[in-house]
């Protein structure tokens, strides 16, 4: 089943109204860009910016984006948020929408995004 958000495609999930009724402790959220040559400073800037504002989020444990080493121009989104309910308003946020309105005109490619389910296992 496709899973979107607010028009944003999330990728392909068996049963995307389970996400977040296990005992999981967090949604693990993966995805990436890449950049057109001439727009990766722009992207790489509004990237920041999203990073920055979702850390203020309610319900947002982490989120971050890394420069691939093997693609200079591929970045790469790594995002834990507490709950479905947190992302899903993540999601609809203004400055969500507005990021994903840059990434459309800024890059050349992205993959869709990925979800897990995750629990913290003690060492």
């Amino acid at each position: 089943m496709k899973l979107s958000f607010a028009g944003i495609y999330i990728g392909d999930h068996a049963d995307p109204e389970g996400l977040g009724r296990g005992d999981a402790q967090m949604i693990i959220v993966t995805g990436s860009v890449t950049a057109k040559p001439d727009t990766v400073d722009a992207l790489r800037q509004a990237s920041l910016d999203h990073v920055h504002r979702s850390r203020t989020e309610d319900g947002c444990i982490s989120h971050s984006v890394q420069v691939d080493c093997e693609n200079p121009l591929r970045l790469f989104f790594y995002e834990r948020w507490r709950d479905m309910a947190s992302l899903k308003t993540h999601f609809v946020q203004p400055g969500s929408v507005e990021f994903i309105a840059a990434v459309r005109e800024l890059a050349s490619a992205s993959d869709a995004i990925s979800l897990y389910e995750a629990s913290e296992v003690a060492a």
